[in-house]
């Protein structure tokens, strides 16, 4: 078995590059495989998925945020290349994995007398056996667990474009053996069935590569030792706030709205959740493979070095929040109407809530990035609950009151007054060794500049027609216009001229 010998600054390259791959592929299968699934069933079917999906998130909280914890213990075996450690820990992993996928099986036969309660019975289309869709979540969910320790060999190595490359051919697979079940049966239940056996079968032969590639590591039959296994769960009660936290926030956003609101309002609503969660996920994917090379990297620099990486990476996370959100403002709407009707809109209002919600999330990904590779989480454990507490409460509130708007407002005013100040504060009294006033700026900086382009974009849109060719030109004056603006308000920064630096030199060697 070879380790991975590649530069910190290939392997963030490589993750980032093969992470957007990953999206792309997602984003465009999504899209075809939704489209053609509101032509042959209904927006209830969707709402149907929404409801279940967000189930199936908070079961996965038997996973406890241990598997995090475990790859954090697995960074300085591979940094060392020591064989019998790393060994040790993917046979710890195995264990506590299968382990969690028995939990949750249990989990699904209990959760099911209340399924009714959860979704409208008389939204419910006819043909749809209810019972059977629920267990078929409910063994994806347990699939899902089996395979998952093999991959975190690829992540540790600094592998993780593997990874994501396997996910884009899974993911590929996936939607279109979905689109021919759709097409040939028009049967929910048999579509849900079809996923279900792909990603078995994929991920099984994934598996078999991994355990003949890593031959050696699976071949260790040494066990973790007892503190190290007490140190992993005493990291792991740590991340189980967070993992509290994440799913109470973006796993109950289709539950509220289903008792709340009504069903339709989640299949609506689900739209433009795929798109928004596609380019969240897409930056996701450019930043959160780097943790790895993040976790490296402070392990071998000075507070002050670390910092100079943290600034870089902010500023590229500010870079592309920005751009998003400005493009998700002005297109979501147009894009919406143009693809389905009228009435699949949400009103502009609802759209700028959720829009900020993008924001706020992607903005912390450098922030998140750092806490993770430097094992932080610990002492941040009491935070995500406090934000999980805050949004469940005003979101539920604000539903009775005002409707769809209310959900969103309280994931909203849940990231402001918790994870927005409290990761920048941790990351410069535990790793920086600074004030974070710099912080500050940067982002009210940002945020000064998204809302001036929304703003502007807004007003000019208003001039351009509603069609087809109309589209087009809002999206090419979104896209290209944001990004030279940005440019040209930042292109004095240190951080902007490392970047076209590093571009302008990778240019010059394509040219050799």
């Amino acid at each position: 078995m070879e380790f991975n010998n590649r530069s910190r600054n290939v392997n963030a390259m490589l993750a980032s590059a093969s992470g957007i791959i990953q999206q792309l592929v997602q984003i465009l299968g999504n899209f075809a495989y939704r489209t053609l699934f509101l032509m042959i069933l209904s927006k209830e079917y969707l709402g149907i998925n929404g409801v279940f999906s967000n189930v199936l998130q908070l079961f996965s909280l038997a996973e406890l945020g241990i598997g995090t914890a475990i790859l954090y213990g697995m960074y300085k075996p591979f940094a060392e290349r020591d064989t019998e450690k790393i060994g040790a820990y993917v046979r710890f992993y195995k264990n506590v994995y299968h382990a969690i996928a028995l939990v949750v099986a249990v989990l699904g036969l209990c959760f099911y007398p209340f399924i009714e309660w959860m979704v409208d019975t008389s939204e419910v289309p006819g043909d749809v056996n209810l019972t059977l869709v629920y267990f078929l979540f409910v063994l994806q969910s347990v699939s899902s667990y089996l395979f998952v320790y093999k991959q975190s060999l690829l992540n540790a190595d600094q592998r993780t474009h593997v990874v994501a490359l396997f996910n884009s051919g899974l993911l590929l697979t996936g939607y279109v053996v979905k689109l021919i079940v759709l097409l040939a049966t028009r049967k929910y239940e048999l579509v849900l069935l079809s996923d279900i056996a792909t990603n078995l079968l994929v991920n099984g032969a994934f598996s078999i590569w991994i355990s003949v590639k890593y031959r050696s590591i699976f071949q260790v039959r040494g066990m973790l030792p007892k503190e190290e296994r007490l140190h992993i769960y005493k990291d792991t009660a740590g991340l189980l706030c967070h993992k509290v936290g994440s799913i109470v926030v973006t796993g109950t956003d289709n539950l509220v709205l289903s008792k709340m609101v009504s069903l339709a309002a989640v299949g609506i609503y689900s739209n433009y959740a795929m798109i928004i969660t596609a380019i969240t996920n897409l930056a996701i994917r450019v930043f959160g493979g780097l943790v790895p090379t993040v976790a490296n990297y402070v392990l071998n620099k000075t507070p002050e070095e670390s910092y100079g990486l943290f600034k870089r990476m902010l500023f590229a996370n500010m870079w592309i929040t920005s751009f998003t959100t400005v493009c998700l403002y002005l297109l979501l709407n147009p894009f919406i109407e143009l693809w389905l009707d009228e009435s699949f809109l949400l009103s502009q209002s609802v759209v700028g809530l959720i829009c900020l919600q993008h924001y706020l999330q992607v903005t912390r990904l450098t922030a998140n990035n750092f806490i993770n590779g430097c094992g932080l989480f610990m002492r941040d454990r009491i935070r995500p609950l406090v934000e999980a507490s805050v949004n469940l409460v005003v979101s539920v509130v604000l539903a009775k009151m005002i409707g769809i708007a209310g959900v969103f407002i309280g994931t909203v005013v849940s990231g402001a007054i918790t994870y927005i100040w409290r990761e920048p504060w941790l990351l410069s009294r535990n790793v920086f060794h600074r004030g974070f006033g710099e912080y500050w700026l940067i982002q009210g900086f940002w945020m000064v500049l998204t809302v001036a382009m929304c703003w502007g974009g807004s007003a000019l849109f208003t001039l351009i027609p509603a069609d087809f060719w109309g589209f087009v030109l809002k999206m090419l004056i979104a896209g290209i216009l944001s990004n030279l603006m940005i440019l040209l308000v930042t292109f004095r920064t240190g951080e902007c001229r490392y970047f076209l630096g590093f571009v302008g030199r990778k240019l010059e060697r394509l040219r050799k």
